[in-house]
């Protein structure tokens, strides 16, 4: 019986798939222009959108900032109606699992930690 579910649940995903794939390009494009006009409003603020990667094409599920105080960022954007979102908020090298990978500092992630916060790109 449990393979069953399974495969209707895979069957539904493909379904959800099906229905949402034809709108993938217009749902791209508008959260790049979201993104760009975010990115456009902070250009005379301390707050920095994360570099596009030259010859990329991004899909902005989200849109990533630094910014010099994090917290202040997210209560004012909180305020404003903005939800944020801290995707990772102890860096991996921090993790139980991970400590033995870092030979020492990472101070670039340690800094990340204090700065990153994710915007969502849909209006």
């Amino acid at each position: 019986m449990r393979g069953c579910r399974r495969d209707r649940r895979r069957l539904r995903r493909a379904g959800d798939l099906r229905t949402r794939l034809p709108h993938l390009s217009r749902w791209t494009g508008r959260r790049t222009r979201i993104a760009a006009r975010n990115a456009e409003a902070l250009a005379q603020t301390a707050v920095r959108p994360l570099a596009r990667l030259e010859g990329r094409r991004h899909v902005f599920h989200l849109f990533v900032v630094e910014a010099p105080d994090r917290d202040v960022l997210g209560a004012h954007l909180d305020k404003a109606g903005v939800a944020t979102l801290i995707h990772y908020p102890t860096p991996i090298h921090r993790l139980p699992p991970d400590r033995r990978l870092a030979d020492g500092p990472v101070p670039r992630d340690d800094e990340v930690e204090r700065i990153v916060d994710a915007l969502g790109t849909v209006a």
